[in-house]
């Protein structure tokens, strides 16, 4: 399980989903995370060429806003697609994704909307492999700032539970590799709180860390290893690929490079 690498053969996909609230406004929480998932994909293309120097199609991404509606930025993006975003981004002097624009940040946080939209994505990316036997199983990473919140004529508990359930529909999926991985960080640079990082036992008292946790993928003994080489040394076989109360922006940019890395060959491949 979990045992292929990316490569022009078989390809990954990776899906971005960011939270769009109105709260990712507050101390330019939405510019950090923007520029972490910028970093991190700026990381993948990195591990994208062949022995020529010229870019190779190893993996696919999607990235995702979600408020109160899903938000698509990017859909099944090639290499090819990625590089020329950034390269026309940074000759316009901006960033991938714009929070005055197509990433700004309003209203609610409808969760369960972006599991969704994350499945859907998912299964019409395993659609296109055409059944093949040599498919790495898709990575969905979620960042966010707070927890499910669809206001306040809904009941709480149940936004968690059916938002819970979608996530758990999603970490079904399956392929001849594995379920798709789903890995989860919320952040707040406000919080005095303490972060959790990776845990591997279900918190006892806080509804937030709990739903975070059972929402999250366990981690297999590479990925564990992988998170310590990243410098997250409480990562072990069987923890959860989650953290919550993450209060830097350098614990954002390694959570999304450790998982958005996972199908990244030690020594890419030549074609």
């Amino acid at each position: 399980m979990y045992e292929l690498k990316w490569n022009s053969d078989h390809p990954g996909h990776v899906v971005f989903l960011l939270d769009l609230s109105g709260s990712m406004e507050l101390n330019n929480k939405i510019n950090y995370v923007i520029d972490a998932v910028q970093d991190s994909i700026e990381n993948l293309l990195t591990h994208c060429r062949n022995d020529k120097g010229l870019p190779a199609e190893r993996v696919s991404v999607s990235v995702y806003g979600y408020n109160y509606r899903i938000v698509e930025l990017w859909k099944n993006y090639s290499v090819k697609q990625m590089a020329i975003a950034m390269i026309e981004a940074e000759d316009a002097g901006k960033k991938i994704f714009d929070s005055n624009g197509n990433a700004k940040p309003e209203f609610q946080t409808c969760m369960k909307m972006a599991f969704e939209e994350a499945k859907r994505d998912v299964e019409l990316w395993i659609k296109s492999q055409r059944g093949r036997s040599d498919m790495p199983s898709p990575i969905v990473i979620n960042v966010t700032d707070g927890y499910p919140y669809e206001g306040e004529n809904y009941n709480e508990d149940q936004v968690y539970a059916d938002t819970l359930k979608a996530a758990q529909e999603l970490m079904k999926v399956t392929t001849p590799d594995g379920n798709v991985r789903l890995l989860n960080i919320h952040h707040d640079p406000s919080t005095n709180d303490p972060t959790l990082t990776f845990p591997y036992s279900r918190p006892q008292i806080d509804k937030n860390m709990q739903f975070l946790f059972q929402a999250s993928s366990l981690l297999t003994e590479k990925m564990a290893v992988a998170a310590n080489k990243m410098g997250f040394p409480e990562a072990r076989e069987g923890s959860r690929a989650m953290i919550s109360n993450a209060n830097k922006p350098s614990i954002v940019t390694q959570f999304l490079n450790w998982g958005s890395s996972q199908g990244v060959k030690p020594e890419a491949d030549a074609y």
